[in-house]
């Protein structure tokens, strides 16, 4: 029986897949302002093509088809952004040294990285627009063109910070200065420039390491609308309208505001101290800027009870002292690579109550949904965000709750409705002993407190 159902689970479409088959490739051209450049016409995302309303009417009807494969998954139900253009807080683009002008990394063609330059995206503020314009003029004269490798802009509630990538973060202090007092005169909502040390080729600043970041100018933080404050190095939500979305479907389902919570890469405590609970929160995060702004934001906004240590939650198991007695409930918002499935086995072992799994791209989902249903849950209801209008993702969360068969290792759950159910085995008690760490040799060392 197993080659048929593997057989079956290969036949399983990306929801990716299933929606360009839907909008069509390449997608019908539309003539939204902006998107055209004196070459040719942007094709990073859907907004040149189509309007939100449309492309809302597609997405509905891949997720539907999508979710019709896949036997353990409740029909998601799909929530719209309620801003589908123009929603974005973090935008970036790069230096193009040999071209001297900035652009939006589109792919690489023969080696050679192409770029694209479209004098309003669809999906970005206009205020980003405007100041792209104005970088990329300085530069274009600039010395300080030759270090430069990334701009970046992000957005809060309060203006627009400035984060330029450049190959020296110390020299040239005079022409910065100058570019600065520039854009900062002409731009009313743009409150600070940053520096990072980067070098040639980095990708965004996923590179940077503590201390090669400085403050040039302004402000020293950003702002959410939840009346949390971040560094511009923190990472946030690119979509803020439905971050409220995001909360309301996940204090929906914990309930209960007076259980223990445990939020897994809570990042500067969105989750933690945005949902009115009670009871105690415990915030784990690798990033130690963002536990940082978590601590500042939990002592500003007097919530005494919640909790925040850094954490890599990819190499570093959790003690299983450090998980609530009784009945408690949890959240989970890892990065776009998912959250490990030794993880996910320990906290199933661990047995909350309630889970909120947020997953940043439907189309990475199988291996997460697999380690909770494996592992005796269940999922009672699923949610499809559209975080990211213009793209071919979507935002899934999972409400998980025990109650689910511990499935053998052998078959897989992800298997075609039509096929063979896989096999199942009795449920286990929840487990009361420590969990084996995910790495090989000796079991890493718990942070200093």
């Amino acid at each position: 029986m197993g080659r048929p159902q593997q057989r079956q689970q290969r036949d399983i479409k990306s929801f990716e897949s299933i929606l360009s088959g839907l909008i069509g490739s390449p997608p019908p051209l539309a003539t939204a302002a902006g998107c055209r450049t004196s070459k040719r016409v942007c094709t990073l995302c859907w907004g040149s093509r189509l309007t939100y309303n449309q492309e809302a009417r597609y997405k509905t009807e891949a997720l539907a088809r999508w979710a019709d494969q896949i036997s353990s998954l409740p029909s998601p139900k799909f929530i719209p952004s309620p801003e589908g253009r123009n929603y974005r807080t973090v935008s970036k683009r790069r230096w193009f040294h040999d071209e001297r002008r900035l652009a939006m990394v589109e792919g690489i063609e023969r080696g050679r990285v192409k770029g694209i330059a479209p004098p309003q995206c669809q999906i970005e503020p206009v205020a980003h627009a405007s100041l792209y314009t104005q970088l990329q003029q300085e530069f274009t004269r600039s010395s300080l063109a030759r270090f430069v490798n990334y701009a970046i802009i992000k957005s809060g509630t309060e203006g627009e910070v400035l984060v330029l990538n450049l190959n020296d973060m110390r020299s040239q202090r005079s022409e910065l200065n100058r570019i600065s007092k520039k854009l900062t005169h002409h731009n009313a909502n743009l409150k600070a420039i940053w520096l990072i040390q980067g070098q040639e080729g980095d990708e965004y600043y996923a590179n940077i390491r503590p201390g090669q970041w400085q403050k040039l100018y302004g402000e020293g933080h950003l702002a959410t609308a939840q009346n949390l404050h971040y560094s511009p190095l923190c990472f946030s939500q690119v979509n803020p309208h439905v971050v409220p979305l995001m909360l309301e479907a996940t204090q929906k389902w914990l309930a209960e505001p007076a259980l223990p919570m445990l939020d897994l890469y809570c990042g500067y405590g969105l989750f933690s101290l945005s949902l009115p609970r009670t009871g105690p929160v415990w915030g784990l995060e690798l990033s130690g800027e963002a536990i940082l702004w978590a601590r500042r934001n939990a002592r500003r906004l007097h919530r005494d009870k919640a909790k925040f240590d850094p954490w890599d939650l990819a190499t570093m198991e959790i003690p299983q002292r450090r998980f609530p007695a009784g009945s408690w409930v949890a959240v989970l918002d890892p990065p776009r690579s998912g959250a490990p499935t030794e993880l996910i086995k320990h906290m199933a072992e661990m047995r909350p109550k309630r889970v909120m799994h947020w997953i940043c791209d439907i189309n990475e989902f199988e291996e997460q949904l697999r380690g909770w249903t494996q592992n005796g849950y269940r999922v009672t209801e699923a949610l499809a965000l559209d975080m990211f209008p213009g793209t071919n993702s979507l935002e899934l969360g999972l409400c998980l709750e025990p109650g689910g068969r511990l499935k053998s290792a052998k078959p897989s759950h992800l298997i075609n409705k039509a096929g063979t159910p896989s096999e199942c085995i009795p449920p286990k008690k929840p487990a009361t002993s420590r969990a084996t760490s995910t790495a090989s040799g000796p079991r890493p060392k718990r942070p200093k407190r």
